[in-house]
């Protein structure tokens, strides 16, 4: 992961009827976005990434 404080991922959400819902992790190459994982997978990057640091 790149370590001068910003992410080049970012949590995507969408609106429920009466909740907020996490709906995947967005990817960006520099300051565009290119990608999108699922929520399933995102948990698996995740737990990667945590695991690498």
């Amino acid at each position: 992961m790149i370590n001068d404080g910003v992410e080049p991922v970012a949590t995507l959400v969408k609106v429920g009827e009466n909740e907020i819902i996490m709906d995947g992790t967005a990817l960006f190459k520099g300051d565009q976005y290119v990608s999108k994982i699922d929520p399933k997978k995102s948990n698996i990057f995740f737990f990667y990434e945590t695991e690498r640091e």
